[in-house]
């Protein structure tokens, strides 16, 4: 809002920017939101996002099939966190 009101009161948008510690053309789309909609414009507007690929059912159908899986657990773990070779391998010739 400071670089705002700087901006407005007739400092350069570009001192007015690097005053408050953002790029020029950041300030500039404040200035255009702030005029046309106020100090609500200044809002971050996202969107709803992508239409998820499943439908209810069907997502409510992978969420059950996972639940009832085995919780699979690696075995003989290293410090790393990676999977060592387990000792029963058999051993190419």
């Amino acid at each position: 809002m400071l670089a705002i009101a700087n901006a407005r009161s007739g400092v350069s948008r570009k001192e007015a920017a690097e005053a408050a510690g953002m790029d020029r053309q950041t300030l500039r789309d404040w200035v255009i939101r702030y005029n046309a909609q106020g100090p609500d414009g200044l809002y971050d507007c996202w969107s709803d996002g992508r239409p998820p690929r499943l439908a209810p059912h069907e997502q409510a159908e992978l969420i059950r099939i996972v639940l009832r899986a085995p919780i699979l657990r690696p075995r003989f773990l290293s410090a790393e966190g990676k999977t060592r070779p387990s000792a029963k391998r058999p051993r190419p010739c």
